[in-house]
């Protein structure tokens, strides 16, 4: 039997689910309001971006924003901003520019953030598989990602970098899914918490600092993650998820079920076995 750990703010059963249906009537006024109320700034973004104007970028902020049109409006505006002063186009056009879309962290400039961390498992991995409700899997080494050896040399900005990367990867990689399968294609992220490096003492002013940061560019991509299953938890791991949830945007929160050491038949009633041997945590 799995074990539900509960951590205040988390979810301690399986999340809400979500929408991934094509938009229903009453939903397409909505995505029709919405755009143009956008209009004048997604023509800033849309030439280099697409992904960033796609019918489904939409729906990915009108649901993420309970079909509130005038709170979906001002944080696709805000979104926008974002991504002029950070050059997106730039970056989504690197990406695409490429023959096949390539992982962020296969990019030589991203070289040396893998060398500092010194594991590839404590990055952020994408499966070619997707779990029992259509979710892309992915998998990152929580235990293995001490965000001191960041600091240590120095390569904050570069790790900043590297998540926005990794978000307009993702963003490009799921709109192109859910074109392709004609239904809101999202993110199963799994966390492998059960490596005994893990620990409250990484967790330093810097790296909050760090940390806060890097959850402030993820509330631009509403409706991307579907679910967040954290595995193997200990009462240090949960410690961990109390220090870091108030630096996570709480639409992430709500995503997110903490399980105990006890975790692999919760995995089995989402993922087939096939897509799990690719999850270190789960072998």
């Amino acid at each position: 039997m799995s074990t539900f750990l509960q951590v205040e703010g988390v979810s301690s059963g399986s999340p809400p689910v979500t929408n991934q249906q094509l938009p229903s009537p009453a939903e397409s006024l909505l995505l029709a309001s919405l755009k143009s109320s956008t209009a004048a700034s997604a023509s800033l973004i849309s030439s280099a971006s697409p992904e960033s104007t796609s019918d489904f970028r939409y729906l990915r902020f009108l649901r993420g924003y309970d079909s509130d049109v005038q709170k979906a409006s001002q944080a696709y505006e805000e979104m926008v901003q974002w991504h002029l002063e950070n050059d997106v186009s730039a970056i989504s056009t690197e990406l695409r520019s490429h023959p096949i879309l390539p992982f962020p962290y296969a990019l030589p400039k991203f070289a040396p953030l893998v060398a500092a961390l010194g594991s590839p498992s404590c990055l952020l991995r994408s499966f070619s598989t997707f779990d029992s409700n259509l979710n892309l899997l992915t998998s990152v080494s929580v235990g293995l990602y001490d965000l001191r050896k960041i600091v240590a040399s120095n390569l904050q900005d570069l790790l900043i970098t590297s998540n926005i990367y990794l978000d307009v990867y993702f963003s490009i990689l799921l709109d192109n899914l859910s074109v392709k399968n004609n239904r809101l294609v999202q993110r199963h992220d799994l966390l492998c918490c059960t490596n005994p490096s893990i620990g409250l003492f990484q967790f330093t002013p810097s790296t909050l600092s760090l940390i806060r940061k890097i959850g402030a560019n993820s509330k631009h991509f509403p409706e991307s993650i579907s679910k967040i299953t954290s595995c193997g938890n200990n009462i240090v791991a949960v410690g961990l998820w109390k220090i870091i949830r108030p630096f996570v945007p709480k639409h992430t929160t709500e995503k997110i079920r903490v399980l105990g050491m006890d975790y692999k038949d919760v995995l089995r009633e989402d993922c087939e076995e096939e897509a799990l041997i690719q999850f270190e945590c789960y072998t």
